[in-house]
């Protein structure tokens, strides 16, 4: 049995429902592989923001099922906020997965899963509001990689279940069912020696109304990293990256490798309940260091460089002063084991 612990701290973003902007939190995760002799790993999070207004507990076990590496995963989670609106989130899910190798060069595999979601939230107005979400899904994921020259993966998604809200200012319990698609893709070419290009691409689409929690909104790996989720968020979406990065390997006693890039991307989304479009463009630029004792830091700064919204098809503003504004992201990571 082997225990691996990564200490993480990070100046980071909230979720669209905390309406919040940056705030610094830490956390802990432990993982531990062939737990009481089985082939599986076990993995438990706990993460606390500096002043305490958002604290988070997870857990996690996967489990090889046979020798050609299927595996079923369950996992949950409580988070406790306090910002704007306060309350709880909870959730609790499983999937199986199954990998098939095509080539050697490609791999797709196959996934399918049942979550279960509550929020139990109070708003600045002391509105009390309760949301139950239901889902099941299946995913593809495609893999390919081409003589370490270029490299291509696919994740497409399929979303149904049903959604149960109550909100106490409304005096009235909303029911819906939903539908949505979740595509993604990334797609890296090896420029030269250690210089890599990457595009990220990002979408949502939703035939109806989806509850708030389902909404497609920003992302720090993939686009619209110069926003926060409550700027740019729908039912329905799309986001693209273009990144570029080199590595240097530094054979120094503080410092083992450093990797700059720079990127540019955008986002828009639909909010149809609300008749809201958003969109944003950002640019950015950033550092990964890999130092001493594999303690790892990244260091970014994000410039937004158009905003606009719309409601009912009449512009409600564009890149207002707080958009202006660049915002910077740190992250430490740190990562041992026994």
């Amino acid at each position: 049995m082997i225990t691996t612990y990564n200490a993480h701290a990070q100046d980071g973003n909230s979720d669209v429902i905390f309406n919040k902007n940056y705030f610094a939190f830490a956390d802990l995760s432990v993982t531990t592989m062939h737990p009481f002799s089985t082939p599986g790993f076990w993995t438990n999070m706990i993460s606390s923001s500096g002043d305490s207004k958002y604290n988070y507990l997870s857990t996690s076990y996967k489990y090889q099922l046979n020798n050609l590496g299927t595996q079923v995963k369950g996992n949950a989670s409580v988070e406790h906020f306090n910002f704007n609106s306060s309350g709880n989130l909870i959730s609790a899910g499983g999937s199986i997965i199954h990998p098939i190798i095509l080539t050697k060069q490609q791999q797709l595999e196959l996934s399918s899963g049942a979550d279960f979601i509550f929020l139990d939230r109070k708003t600045i107005l002391q509105n009390k509001k309760h949301s139950q979400i239901q889902k099941i899904n299946l995913t593809t994921n495609y893999k390919y990689n081409y003589k370490r020259k270029f490299w291509y993966n696919q994740l497409l998604s399929v979303y149904t279940g049903k959604g149960h809200g109550r909100d106490s200012s409304l005096k009235r319990r909303v029911d819906n069912k939903f539908f949505k698609i979740t595509a993604s893709a990334a797609l890296r070419f090896k420029v030269v020696d250690n210089v890599y290009l990457d595009f990220l691409a990002d979408a949502q689409y939703a035939s109806k109304d989806l509850p708030e929690l389902e909404y497609f909104t920003v992302n720090k790996n993939w686009g619209g990293r110069g926003f926060l989720a409550n700027d740019v968020n729908g039912n329905n979406g799309a986001s693209g990256t273009v990144e570029l990065s080199k590595n240097y390997a530094i054979n120094n006693k503080l410092l083992s490798s450093i990797s700059p890039y720079g990127y540019v991307d955008m986002i828009k989304a639909q909010d149809k309940q609300n008749d809201i479009m958003s969109k944003g463009v950002s640019t950015g630029v950033g550092v990964n260091l890999g130092l001493i004792n594999d303690l790892e830091c990244k260091i970014e700064v994000s410039q937004p460089l158009l905003y606009k919204r719309t409601f009912r098809k009449r512009t409600a503003f564009a890149l207002a002063n707080k958009h202006k504004k660049a915002k910077v992201f740190l992250e430490l990571t740190y990562n041992f084991a026994f």
